[in-house]
């Protein structure tokens, strides 16, 4: 399966999930989107606007009910499977976990690690499906070693 990232850094999923693009990624100077777009695609990583996926009116998901015309809900789909993930800016832990965790919802990661927004949209044939995750990240040298991402919500 294909994986596509949106380039701009996510600043409101309640936006993204509301397909709004403007209000839903950090507006950054389009040299550093240019940046962004060439890492990914040096990866290679294909680049996709995440809002767009997320509210699309071809295809039934989790934000586009059934309707009730008879016709093929799946009909404007991809054809093929592919996900969308928009990635939101690092947030320091600053949370004293007493059980060695790394990460709690109610305090955020624990001192020495990152957490990070992930949204997944998963889109093909048979529709789209929404994921979003927090996904925890440890300084390791001068890059990340990734730890581990936690489900938090599911929407198919």
């Amino acid at each position: 399966m294909e994986l596509r990232v949106d380039p701009r850094p996510l600043l409101s999923m309640d936006a993204l999930l509301d397909g709004n693009s403007e209000e839903a990624f950090l507006g950054v100077p389009q040299s550093v989107l240019d940046s962004r777009i060439a890492v990914l695609r040096s990866i290679p990583v294909k680049t996709n606007d995440a809002a767009a996926v997320n509210m699309s009116e071809k295809c039934q998901s989790a934000w586009r009910a059934a309707d009730s015309s008879g016709t093929d809900p799946h009909a404007g789909c991809p054809k093929e499977d592919f996900y969308v993930l928009a990635i939101g800016l690092p947030r320091p832990g600053t949370a004293t976990i007493p059980t060695g965790g790394v990460y709690r919802r109610d305090v955020g990661a624990a001192r020495g690690y990152t957490a990070v927004t992930v949204v997944r949209t998963n889109i093909g044939p048979g529709g789209a499906g929404v994921t979003i995750f927090v996904c925890i990240l440890k300084r390791a040298g001068p890059g990340w070693e990734f730890v581990t991402c936690i489900p938090l919500s599911y929407y198919d």
